[in-house]
C-alpha cells in the first residue's frame, strides 16, 4: 500500500489505495451473503458508487475500477514495466484469494459423510456404557460425559470449518482485517507523505490541502467501522 500510494496524484478523487480497502469491504460483504456498500461508499464518489451497487457482483466491479485506474494513470505516474509487473501481480493475488474464499464457501462438507459420522457416534456412544460399566461401575457417568463431549465437540468443530465468514467469535476475523487495512490508509493519508515533523513544537503539521480537508472525513469513517465491528 505504501508503493502504491505513492504513485497517486492528490488531484484524483478515488485513488488506488481508496479501491483496494473497498475491494476488502466488499468481499468480506459477499461472504456474508451481504451484497450493501454501506462499510465503504463514502471512499467511492457517486459515480463509482452507483456502477458498484447496480453490478450484482461488488467485488467484481471494484476490480473493474481498479484495472481501470491503472490503465489511465500509468503514463501520469510514469511507471515502468516492473512497476507495473508488480502492479499487476498484485491484483492477480487479489483474483486469486477471492477464487479461493469462494471455493471454500461453495463446497460444503458432503452430508453423507455427516451422516455417517452422526450415526457411528450414536452408535458408538449408545453402546459404550455396557462395555465400561463392569469396570468403572458409578465412575461410568463421569467417563461418558468426557467421551461424549470430546467426540460431539469435534464433529460441531467439522460444521463449523465450514462456514468460516460468519459473524461468531470462532469465526475468521474478518471485521478487523478490514479496519486494519483502512487504519494503515488513514496513516498513510494523514501522516505517511502528506504530514512532517515539527521538532520544535513537538506536533505533525499537514502538508497537504488535501490531507487537511480529509483528515477528519477519514478518521469519522474509521470510527464508525469500528463501532460496526
Amino acid at each position: 500500500m505504501r508503493a502504491v500510494r505513492s504513485w497517486e496524484r492528490t488531484d484524483q478523487p478515488t485513488g488506488l489505495c481508496e479501491l483496494i480497502v473497498c475491494y476488502a469491504y466488499s468481499l468480506k460483504q459477499r461472504l456474508r451473503g451481504d451484497h450493501s456498500t454501506v462499510e465503504f461508499q463514502n471512499m467511492l464518489v457517486q459515480e463509482e458508487l452507483d456502477f458498484v451497487s447496480d453490478s450484482g457482483d461488488c467485488p467484481a466491479a471494484i476490480m473493474m475500477l481498479i484495472t481501470d485506474w491503472i490503465s489511465a494513470n500509468c503514463k501520469q505516474i510514469n511507471a515502468n514495466g516492473t512497476k507495473l509487473g508488480r502492479v499487476d501481480a498484485f491484483i492477480s493475488e487479489l483474483m486469486n484469494a477471492e477464487s479461493n474464499l469462494d471455493r471454500i464457501l461453495k463446497t460444503p462438507i458432503p452430508f453423507s459423510y455427516v451422516a455417517q459420522v452422526q450415526h457411528i457416534l450414536f452408535l458408538y456412544l449408545l453402546t459404550l456404557p455396557f462395555v465400561i460399566l463392569d469396570d468403572l461401575y458409578w465412575f461410568s457417568i463421569g467417563a461418558m460425559f468426557l467421551i461424549s463431549y470430546s467426540l460431539l465437540g469435534i464433529e460441531q468443530a467439522g460444521i463449523e470449518i465450514e462456514d468460516p465468514f460468519g459473524t461468531d467469535r470462532n469465526d475468521l476475523p474478518l471485521d478487523s482485517i478490514c479496519i486494519d487495512l483502512f487504519r494503515k490508509l488513514a496513516f498513510f493519508e494523514n501522516n505517511g507523505k502528506l504530514i512532517e515533523r515539527n521538532k520544535s513544537k513537538n506536533k505533525f503539521l499537514l502538508r497537504s490541502p488535501k490531507a487537511k480537508k480529509n483528515a477528519s472525513s477519514f478518521m469519522s469513517f474509521f470510527s464508525n467501522a469500528s463501532k460496526s465491528k
